[in-house]
């Protein structure tokens, strides 16, 4: 029986002895650079990061080793992390590690008193595990920004709102906190002012309006939130905004955006046809539709066509010319004849004056005419000499018809006879 408990007694010991052996040997622990004892209390502000790194040594071989380190009972871990870890590895016999880990406190973290713990072990059998005090206090004059809440994108010429939530997590409430939104690269700001954010409290701030400028070259820009409190202290957050090109830079240079070249007056003869070319020169970056119309009053003196078309499409920097063709009409007046040709592209309107100047009728027309008076004069005269001959005519039968007369008499006196 005496010879049953030794045995168990020596078997005990060699599993104790084995288990323990089973641990690598851990040299030290630095926080932040500075050795510490389990045991030790720390004070520790919301924010700051734990620098941590474990020395360990192997007395035998080890296989499958895990170091990590963490804080329990912080209420939001599932979504953030308070803890780190170091992937699993083998050692040698004689092997020294050194695992650095890092623990960022939670900014929203409750001002109370936690537990870090350091932990080595391996898969299997015993494990060394030291327990450090942490005090997690507050800065005495802190603000850090959550959230900026604005779009992600924007049309240049417009504009948009944005609010800043922050978190007071300093010791003492804070008054008079300005809010400034900055896009640096389009030299744009807004600001606003909270009246007071008490410790530990959370705010959002009021709207602030962003207007971003018209010829605002597209791409993507870095928006930055400040936050001004305690006189001379701030803090700084960065986002991004994406800005959309549109066209309202076009439409506000206006006619500058499109060059018309305006024909001089020209002059025609009635009857004939006349052109009047229109260059449109497209200064914008996009192509651009433009409708040309011709005002009614060409209708007064003529008609008009417009080739090759009344629509015209002008891509950048390409002109394009638009020919207004009008026929003057064979009984049109001699003199300055005006009408409006309007070019139109979006909202923007030009109108654009021409003149048609009727100096005389054409060659043809004027031939006719002279036809026609010749024509006319030959009739005139045949007419004349018509009644000269049937004027002639009535006097000339009563002198004839005696003679004729006469002789009738003596021949119808000779046919009785």
């Amino acid at each position: 029986m005496r010879n049953k408990i030794l045995l168990a007694i020596v078997v005990m010991f060699t599993l104790v002895a084995t288990m323990a052996a089973a641990v690598p040997q851990v040299e030290y622990v630095k926080i932040d650079g500075d050795i510490h004892q389990p045991g030790d209390q720390l004070v520790v502000k919301r924010g700051e990061t734990l620098d941590i790194r474990v020395k360990i040594q192997a007395e035998q071989e080890e296989d499958n080793v895990k170091v990590e380190a963490y804080i329990d009972g912080y209420e939001y871990d599932n979504y953030e992390s308070v803890s780190d870890s170091e992937n699993i590895f083998d050692m040698d016999m004689g092997d020294t590690e050194f695992v650095d880990l890092v623990i960022r406190i939670p900014e929203r973290a409750e001002k109370d008193y936690y537990d870090l713990k350091v932990r080595v072990g391996t898969r299997r059998g015993a494990s060394f595990e030291a327990q450090y005090r942490i005090n997690l206090k507050g800065q005495r004059h802190e603000i850090i920004i959550r959230d900026i809440l604005m779009p992600s994108e924007v049309v240049a010429g417009r504009g948009f709102f944005a609010n800043v939530k922050l978190k007071n997590i300093g010791q003492k409430d804070e008054d008079d906190v300005t809010v400034r939104l900055k896009i640096p690269d389009l030299n744009v700001e807004g600001y606003t002012t909270i009246d007071e954010i008490e410790a530990d409290d959370s705010t959002t701030s009021e709207d602030i309006v962003i207007r971003i400028d018209a010829c605002a070259k597209e791409g993507e820009y870095d928006v930055l939130a400040i936050a001004e409190f305690n006189e001379f202290e701030q803090v700084v957050e960065t986002t991004t905004l994406f800005v959309k090109e549109s066209d309202a830079c076009d439409q506000r240079e206006g006619k500058e955006k499109t060059l018309i070249s305006v024909p001089q007056p020209q002059e025609v003869l009635a009857g004939q046809a006349i052109v009047f070319p229109i260059m449109l020169t497209n200064l914008g970056k996009k192509a651009k539709t433009y409708v040309v119309t011709v005002s009614r009053s060409v209708d007064a003196f003529g008609t008009y066509r417009i080739d090759p078309s009344n629509v015209v499409i002008v891509q950048p920097d390409q002109p394009k010319t638009v020919f207004v063709y009008v026929t003057v009409s064979q009984d049109a007046s001699q003199g300055a004849k005006d009408f409006i040709v309007s070019i139109e592209s979006g909202t923007d309107k030009q109108d654009i004056a021409l003149t048609a100047n009727v100096v005389g009728e054409s060659k043809s027309s004027t031939d006719l005419k002279k036809v026609l008076e010749s024509a006319l004069v030959v009739l005139l005269v045949l007419l004349v000499i018509v009644g000269l001959v049937f004027g002639f005519n009535k006097l000339k039968p009563k002198e004839e018809d005696e003679e004729e007369l006469g002789s009738s008499d003596e021949e119808l006196g000779q046919t009785y006879y």
